[in-house]
């Protein structure tokens, strides 16, 4: 329903899967935690970030006591807070979350996509932070990783291009902005 961006069925889908998992497993097991961050989810395309954050926060309450530290359900979480954070002027807790998120998707061997849609979002939250360099790495790597793994036209990757379009148009090198779609167009082609 997400991506059909029908969000009042996909929130109804979601809160009924947390209440069935609540109900099957009980309050505090993982998999009800996995559906807190889904549900998370959803909210924020909702904008609806208050009540993301509780069920953000919840999931990883849940995590912590139920799941290995290096899990990539705690990672999600971690995510999607950090995405919260990002959209509600928070970028230095954003960045902690995110930081988090990325080190532990790569411990945990997680797909390339994974790592990449965390790192970018770490990159928007490192420009907000007034650190260039730093972001513009992430933003750059992360972008091009998506587009090999994932295609140009898959959601991550239109969220990590307009990240790079507000970096580059806002210290005006929309050359370098030029430059990275014709290599991530060469990507696409070599797929």
């Amino acid at each position: 329903r997400q991506a059909q961006n029908r969000l009042d069925d996909a929130e109804k889908l979601a809160r009924e899967a947390l209440s069935a998992s609540a109900t099957a497993h009980g309050d505090r097991h993982f998999m009800t935690g996995y559906y807190h961050t889904s549900l998370a989810g959803v909210l924020v395309k909702e904008r609806q970030y208050a009540e993301a954050e509780q069920e953000a926060r919840t999931a990883l309450e849940i995590y912590n006591t139920t799941l290995p530290a290096d899990h990539q359900y705690v990672a999600s979480a971690e995510h999607q807070l950090g995405e919260i954070m990002l959209e509600t002027g928070r970028p230095a807790d954003a960045e902690a979350l995110l930081t988090a998120a990325v080190n532990r998707l790569r411990r945990t061997d997680a797909p390339q996509a994974r790592i990449a849609r965390s790192a970018s979002a770490l990159g928007e939250a490192l420009s907000r932070l007034a650190r260039p360099k730093e972001a513009e790495k992430l933003l750059t790597e992360s972008y091009q990783q998506l587009v090999a793994s994932q295609g140009a036209k898959d959601d991550a990757t239109i969220v990590a291009r307009r990240r790079l379009e507000r970096f580059y148009g806002a210290r005006g090198e929309k050359e370098k902005l030029d430059a990275l779609t014709a290599t991530a167009g060469n990507l696409l082609n070599t797929r």
